[in-house]
């Protein structure tokens, strides 16, 4: 069985806590909290990340599906947990103040039809600007290069399993070479480089 099979086999819990919170961490995201619950209001995680232009630390969240292709009767649900994902949350450091989600992903391990992604992207892209699909082949695409990069870190051959996944990840995190490039790249992008006239 394929990687995107095994991923669509999953339910929509344990495809976030398996593998996508993992999957951010590896990516480089800097905070990956699951967020789903009663008081979610359609963010299913939360993640921080390091902008590599603005050189400050925004938020974003996940939207997920992963119980089938999505029909016409889901697209509204989606449509509102999209719209109620934009709004800020409250920050648990701070109770008084609130923090603003800067992006969305919405995510499942199937496809959208293009109409459907452009129906998301007229109908939710003035409360979210910022909104990006993750589906099927791209994230089976992003679960490769991870899988890729410890593979050629380790010079050993690593498996996909769902099971194996999250350790994949934090392997491919904890290893020196990788921290040192995504500390580097973050320092370079914030540091920039002299343009000599």
């Amino acid at each position: 069985m394929g990687i995107r099979e095994q991923l669509q086999a999953l339910s929509e819990d344990k495809l976030r806590i398996k593998i996508v919170i993992p999957l951010l961490r590896a990516l480089g995201c800097t905070y990956v909290k699951n967020h789903h619950g009663r008081t979610e209001k359609g963010k299913d995680i939360i993640y921080q990340f390091k902008h590599p232009i603005l050189c400050r630390e925004l938020y974003g969240a996940v939207v997920m599906k992963n119980n089938g292709k999505v029909s016409k009767k889901d697209q509204c649900e989606i449509e509102r947990q999209i719209k109620e994902a934009t709004r800020g949350y409250i920050n648990i450091e701070n109770p008084l103040s609130s923090i603003r989600i800067h992006e969305l992903i919405f995510l499942s391990a199937y496809d959208l039809t293009e109409d459907m992604i452009n129906y998301f992207y007229e109908n939710c892209g003035i409360t979210c600007p910022n909104l990006h699909f993750i589906l099927g082949s791209e994230l089976e695409r992003l679960i490769q290069t991870i899988m890729d990069k410890l593979i050629r870190l380790s010079e050993k051959h690593h498996k996909f399993s769902i099971d194996n996944f999250k350790n994949i990840c934090v392997q491919l995190e904890e290893h020196p070479y990788y921290r040192d490039l995504l500390e580097s790249n973050t320092q370079k992008s914030y540091e920039g480089e002299a343009i000599e006239n």
